[in-house]
């Protein structure tokens, strides 16, 4: 009886064991099976079904048949509440001699077994068989976005691949993340796909504006091809991973929804480098220019004549510090002001992250004559030729008259405090310390420190952030301490000029 019962168990183990055993469907195939040496081949491997794990194929050793590129590709789609994982991997194949090859049958990890395909034949002929390939088109008639060789992705009817433009840029360089969702013309779906955008840790990333849709053709299917690109800059070097975009779409109202991933992507990110890196460059990186131009080239002493320093150009404007400016004779500059538009900037059929740096500075000067602003110079790490360049402003000049001096005398104020003197306390009985409410109150100081240490902190960080708080936060302070060492002035005339520069500072820091 004990022996029927283990039967039955095992008959109906292996019963239930069946179906998902026949629901895994493995086949290869090549995209043409005839070429000529040299050329490439497409060779495709599709395993399908309710998987748990799957393993890379095992390719067989190919006689004059040279791999040389692979992708892959997984899909996800829940049927009946039923989880269908579809992975496929594209190899690029490329003989060397003419012939006929047979290609064995590729084995497979799925789950606790290992599958394999069927056997395929590829006929290879002479360099002279193959078709002349039709001239390039022009680089202005190119069809934008086109994915290079090895990224083609596999013929299936829905399908996504990302890829950047470049995998080891230096650090602060714009690397091109584009999406690309393939749907054959066949397939119709239910309202738009949800597109879910990768991970993108530790890199900045802005959008870009997306490209064109474009029909393209991959083995005997028509595709309407969509593109989504997204600028990403590495701030440092190092090594980055850009995780999957995921895709979700329905096919039909009755149909379940279906979500389809891209592989992760990796990024090595190489630091700028140390030869021929001038000794005052700031860290810009890109290809900038720089324009300077003054409001007025004559003032009186005592006014104020306005400088703007613009840098423009692609790359990661936000960066970029403000430059210093200097001048010959006897002038206060400071920094009045900044502003930063950043934008995507189009290039021929790409996008770069860029735009413009305005930042504004009022030069004041003390004594009459000509001053001299002198050309200021920018150096940046110019990403596409490898070197440190340089933008030059010119030289600038500035007429200044003498000004008008008031008459009115300001009085050094008299020593008119009077300092007192407490008498010293006595000794006197003191009841038990635990008994004082001081005596608790000073044990919460520590605590209290703490957070006035944690709100000095942060107003610090605020300040270090953003410069233009920091001038209005630290304007009065200073104008104070100006205006005290006025007070003890004995010149009037020294004492007007003084207080018209100390008064324009001031309302130029809290605008």
């Amino acid at each position: 009886m004990k022996r029927i019962r283990v039967a039955m168990a095992c008959v109906l183990a292996l019963l239930v064991m069946l179906p998902a055993w026949a629901e895994v469907d493995l086949h290869a195939s090549l995209n043409r099976d005839t070429a000529a040496v040299g050329e490439v081949v497409q060779l495709t491997v599709a395993v399908s079904g309710a998987l748990t794990g799957v393993g890379d194929p095992r390719l067989p050793q190919l006689d004059y048949l040279n791999v040389v590129s692979t992708s892959s590709q997984k899909s996800i789609q829940f049927i009946n509440g039923q989880m269908q994982t579809t992975t496929t991997w594209v190899y690029g194949i490329r003989a060397s001699r003419e012939g006929t090859y047979t290609i064995p049958a590729i084995e497979v990890p799925v789950d606790d077994r290992v599958l394999s395909t069927q056997v395929l034949t590829l006929r290879v002929l002479p360099p002279a068989s193959a078709s002349r390939p039709s001239p390039a088109p022009p680089p202005d008639l190119a069809p934008p976005d086109e994915p290079p060789p090895g990224t083609q992705p596999s013929v299936e009817p829905i399908q996504a691949i990302t890829e950047v433009s470049n995998r080891t840029p230096y650090a602060g360089e714009q690397v091109t993340l584009t999406l690309r969702f393939y749907q054959a013309h066949s397939v119709m779906l239910i309202g738009n796909a949800e597109y879910s955008p990768p991970t993108t840790d530790g890199l900045i990333s802005e959008p870009l504006p997306d490209g064109p849709q474009r029909t393209e053709r991959l083995g005997n299917m028509s595709f309407e091809v969509a593109t989504r690109q997204t600028a990403l800059i590495a701030p440092a070097p190092g090594q980055y991973t850009i995780g999957p975009a995921t895709i979700t779409f329905r096919r039909g109202y009755m149909q379940p929804e279906e979500s389809i991933q891209t592989d992760p992507i990796t990024l090595d990110v190489r630091p700028l480098p140390e030869r021929g890196r001038p000794a005052d460059f700031g860290g810009a990186v890109g290809n900038l220019d720089l324009a300077v131009s003054l409001s007025t080239p004559r003032v009186r002493v005592g006014e104020a004549a306005s400088l703007r320093l613009t840098i423009s150009g692609t790359g990661d404007l936000r960066q970029i510090e403000a430059p210093e400016v200097t001048v010959d004779g006897d002038a206060r500059v400071y920094q009045s002001g900044e502003e930063r538009k950043i934008e995507p900037q189009q290039r021929g059929q790409e996008f770069a992250i860029g735009g413009s740096v305005t930042f504004d500075y009022l030069i004041m000067p003390r004594e009459a004559g000509t001053l001299t602003v002198n050309p200021v110079v920018m150096h940046y790490f110019n990403p596409r030729s490898g070197r440190y360049e340089s933008s030059q402003s010119a030289a600038l000049s500035i007429d200044v008259a003498p000004g008008e001096m008031g008459e009115t005398v300001i009085e050094a104020p008299g020593d008119e405090l009077r300092y007192i003197k407490d008498n010293a306390l006595g000794l006197h009985t003191r009841p038990p310390i635990t008994s004082n409410v001081l005596f608790w109150l000073l044990q919460a100081l520590p605590l209290v420190g703490l957070g006035l240490a944690y709100m000095h902190r942060a107003e610090q960080l605020r300040r270090a952030r953003d410069p233009r708080y920091r001038r209005r936060v630290e304007a009065a302070a200073h104008a104070r301490r100006q205006l005290s060492e006025i007070s003890r002035m004995q010149q009037p005339a020294e004492a007007y000029r003084r207080g018209d520069e100390v008064l324009a500072e001031y309302i130029a820091a809290r605008t």
